[in-house]
């Protein structure tokens, strides 16, 4: 009861063929006058052709242990020539949809010549490669282009349900640009994204990518919040390129340990490494920081009083060095690659350190003209103060942000002075050094400066901070203080025995009343 009577008449030779009806289980009459020894019936059983569909999540063609089945494939069965295929019963035999088990069967088929064809259950899945390995047990018989299986010659009463087919999802690649303020190469708090960014995706040799859905992916603009991504793409090997906006540079790759906050493009020829996606494995940590370079720099100047700020009249000094290092006290590499060159204030004190990425700097200077020194620092505003400290010769760290100059970095320089001159007896008590008019030796003479903070005198420093002894004049009636900072002094004489200060004017400066210079 199993079998089934094979279509009669087939083929030219009578002696191979089947004589009796299929549907009818009868032959055509006979005119017997001689034995007939050719009439034939052929008989078979129905057949099945089946297998299982995986979602191939590693996209290597052999069904993992953890790999789960795959619903909604639509299978098709055809005959070899792909025409329809009819079952035993004389029905067409529609496609069938792969449930949540993944699996397939064609039943009631005759022996012949067969083969499938898979429909994925979306755009986004891809045929995984054919016959990989050496156990046909567990691998993918459908081909990744045509998505059919080979010929499959299936004999009476034959189940092959093996054949088996793998499915992975299309990768994406991508993620964000972002400006870098800092230019750290790190996706710090607060960096937003850069819209309207040209990225392309190509591969390793420079052509362009043709997706799964056989499109040519082009270039594509971020989106306004940096975002970009490219999807539907095979397995395979991928460059991405970044055409930065006009005056943007690409910020340092790979920082850190963190493959998500990093930037994965090379700033020497604005691509990726190459990038390896397999099956439904997204990247979606590609990120581009961007940053604008920048300035540092302002002026140098005479700061004629030394009072740390830039006043009135107070001019730019020329042919001072300075240099450009980063937080760490090394040199600075600019946004080309190059170091930074030293820099000599121009005729104006005017210098500037120009083609930097944002980052912590410092500025030093090298070298003054002969007996320049430096004034106080950070007093005022930060306009007209002074920045280097004058212990070291260097500034603070200056912090520079991506496309903002800092032109307020100033450095205020002064020479030391001297004052003195002498102690003469005013013989005629008029106040003025006449002809003949001798010095004197022995007074005492004190110096001091002015507290501007306090309006006090008090016992006169020099540079060093040395505290400015009395001193005794000798030598025809000399005296003298030197290696002075600028500012308001007064000096005070206490005359020898017996000698009284003359009246202040003309050529004497100290007061008859309080020994004192105004």
């Amino acid at each position: 009861t199993d079998y089934i009577i094979s279509p009669s008449n087939a083929g030219d030779d009578n002696t191979k063929d089947s004589d009796i009806n299929s549907k009818s289980g009868i032959s055509t009459s006979i005119f017997l006058d001689k034995d007939i020894t050719t009439v034939d019936a052929g008989l078979y059983k129905t057949s099945c052709l089946g297998g299982y569909f995986w979602n191939d999540k590693n996209a290597d063609g052999i069904q993992g242990d953890k790999e789960e089945p795959l619903e909604g494939v639509r299978v098709n069965i055809y005959n070899k020539d792909g025409s329809s295929v009819v079952d035993a019963e004389g029905r067409a035999i529609g496609y069938i949809n792969t449930n949540h088990t993944g699996k397939y069967k064609f039943c009631k088929l005759l022996p012949g010549n067969y083969f499938i064809k898979a429909t994925p259950p979306s755009k986004k899945f891809n045929v995984s490669p054919k016959n990989i390995g050496n156990n046909t047990s567990n691998d993918n018989d459908f081909n990744q282009e045509t998505h059919s299986t080979s010929i499959i010659n299936l004999s009476s009463n034959e189940n092959l349900l093996s054949i088996d087919g793998g499915m992975y999802e299309s990768g994406c690649l991508g993620n964000r640009v972002w400006l870098d303020s800092n230019g750290n190469g790190i996706q710090d708090i607060g960096e937003g994204g850069i819209s309207n960014t040209v990225v392309e995706i190509l591969n390793t040799d420079g052509t362009p990518v043709v997706n799964t859905e056989n499109k040519i992916l082009g270039s594509i603009l971020t989106k306004e919040d940096g975002y970009y991504h490219f999807c539907n793409l095979p397995i395979g090997q991928y460059i991405v390129k970044v055409t930065p906006p006009v005056g943007y540079y690409v910020t340092l790759q790979n920082v850190g340990s963190s493959e998500s906050i990093d930037s994965d493009i090379d700033p020497k020829d604005n691509q990726s490494d190459v990038v390896k996606i397999t099956g439904n494995i997204d990247n979606g940590s590609l990120d581009i920081g961007l940053y604008k370079p920048v300035c540092i720099g302002d002026y140098v100047w005479h700061d004629h009083n030394a009072n740390g700020i830039q006043d009135a009249g107070d001019e730019g000094v020329a042919g001072v060095k300075l240099e450009l290092l980063n937080k760490n006290g090394n040199k600075v590499i600019d946004i080309n690659g190059k170091f930074v060159q030293p820099q000599v204030t121009q005729s104006n004190g005017q210098y500037k350190f120009c083609q930097l990425r944002p980052g912590d700097y410092k500025v030093r200077v090298l070298n003054t003209n002969a007996n320049w020194h430096f004034t106080y620092k950070n007093r005022g505003n930060n306009m007209s103060d002074s920045d280097i400290d004058p212990n070291t010769g260097e500034s603070g760290i200056i912090s520079l942000t991506s496309g903002i100059d800092k032109n307020s970095i100033d450095i205020g320089i002064y020479k030391t002075s001297c004052i003195g001159s002498n102690i003469w007896e005013d013989l005629n008590g008029n106040g003025f050094k006449d002809k003949g008019e001798i010095a004197i030796d022995g007074a005492k003479v004190n110096i001091y400066k002015k507290d501007e903070s306090s309006n006090t005198f008090n016992i006169a420093t020099d540079i060093s901070g040395k505290t400015l002894a009395t001193t005794i004049t000798s030598n025809n009636g000399k005296y003298r203080y030197c290696n002075l900072i600028p500012g308001s002094y007064r000096v005070e004489v206490t005359p020898p025995n017996g000698y009284k200060i003359t009246h202040k004017y003309n050529d004497n400066r100290v007061n008859a009343h309080t020994n004192k210079t105004e």
